[in-house]
């Protein structure tokens, strides 16, 4: 499980870079306006990322 990590950790600043110039309009509103559907994509983005983990584990 360890030597799978920098996968992860490749996969959160291009997330957060994407996040930060394309939808950071959208982040902001979402946060204030619609809290459950950014818990939900919380969610998602997290079942997809373990999935994935546990696919590059084969």
């Amino acid at each position: 499980m360890v030597r799978h990590v920098p996968y992860f950790l490749l996969i959160v600043p291009i997330t957060s870079y994407l996040s930060h110039d394309f939808f950071s309009s959208f982040w902001y509103s979402t946060l204030l306006l619609r809290p459950h559907l950014l818990l939900a994509f919380i969610v998602t983005s997290t079942c997809f990322t373990t999935y994935l983990l546990y696919a590059l584990q084969l």
